[in-house]
């Protein structure tokens, strides 16, 4: 995603491009469980591929909504 600003909106058309690129560094979710609320800040560097696109998987799965992504060191509000 060249050219991001710090002030980019990432749409969910625009996500599903990005989350695919590994230039991602981290995401900020919210999961959905049981009716309750959990943040969570999921950072690529301490996952193995394997759990990342689990986590990222919940968000097509509707368990998670995705709040910020953060790549080339910006941090990118996501519009779901």
């Amino acid at each position: 995603m060249a050219g991001l600003t710090g002030t980019a909106t990432l749409t969910a058309a625009s996500w599903d491009q990005v989350r695919r690129d590994p230039g991602l560094e981290a995401v900020d979710l919210t999961l959905h469980i049981l009716g309750g609320r959990i943040r969570l800040h999921v950072v690529r560097t301490e996952l193995s591929q394997d759990v990342w696109l689990s986590v990222l998987g919940q968000t097509d799965a509707g368990i998670a909504t995705v709040e910020r992504a953060v790549i080339g060191g910006r941090s990118i509000p996501v519009i779901r």
